[in-house]
């Protein structure tokens, strides 16, 4: 892909991409899980905000481009390719989350407002985002440029990763409740369709990821690495 002259140039990323969030947020989560050790974006307990209703505040009061959404998924997916000891969980997704946020609209969007706003905004003081930008740029070594090539990978391969996966999610709800009522409840959980992990971009690429989405009830016994790249379709 070529570089765009202008800004104006550019595909402009439609605000589908807020909604898509928590989905790519909880997969990302469910392959990245782990102990990894203790980060100062850590809570000690889980917050009772859901991480939709976190990403749907953010969009609401932030007022930041929707291209701050792909921005923010590209530099967590930095975060833990560089930095293999982190794993995300609802203990940090959440101060990464608004952190990242915070980054992106300064990196990207001409406006953009101060760190007590996006503190206040995240549920946390300023001193603490303030201590949180200095991690989350140290933990991404202030890698935070990105090329219009790797920006559309991700951006398409996002929306086309989500929309499978909720495809596939609609097809398996069907198939489960028609087997149910033909042969039964228990003949149901064996016919139903059990979705391989999808690679949300290819192994072998330079911009590679451990993105993998899973369909919702997946356990870990139904969980197969992937062979080889199975990038974008």
């Amino acid at each position: 892909m070529e570089d765009y002259a202008t800004e104006a140039d550019a595909p402009r990323t439609d605000k589908r991409y807020l909604s898509y969030l928590p989905i790519v947020l909880e997969n990302m989560m469910k392959v990245n899980k782990g102990p990894g050790k203790i980060t100062s974006f850590h809570a000690s307990k889980v917050p009772d905000i859901s991480i939709k209703n976190y990403v749907e505040r953010i969009g609401k009061y932030t007022g930041c481009s929707n291209e701050c959404f792909v921005l923010l998924i590209i530099y967590l997916d930095r975060i833990v390719k560089v930095n293999e000891d982190i794993s995300l969980s609802l203990l940090c997704i959440h101060r990464l989350l608004i952190t990242a946020t915070m980054i992106a609209a300064k990196f990207f969007d001409d406006l953009y407002y101060s760190n007590a706003f996006y503190a206040k905004v995240g549920g946390v003081s300023t001193e603490e985002i303030n201590k949180l930008e200095g991690t989350f740029l140290h933990l991404i070594d202030y890698n935070l440029f990105v090329s219009s090539e790797e920006y559309d990978l991700y951006r398409h391969s996002i929306s086309l990763a989500v929309e499978r996966y909720l495809r596939r999610t609609r097809r398996g709800g069907k198939c489960a409740g028609k087997c149910a009522a033909k042969h039964g409840a228990k003949r149901a959980e064996w016919a139903a369709p059990v979705a391989k992990p999808y690679n949300l971009f290819n192994y072998t690429a330079p911009h590679r990821t451990n993105i993998i989405f899973l369909k919702p009830g997946d356990g870990p016994h139904h969980f197969q690495a992937p062979r080889g790249g199975s990038g974008r379709r």
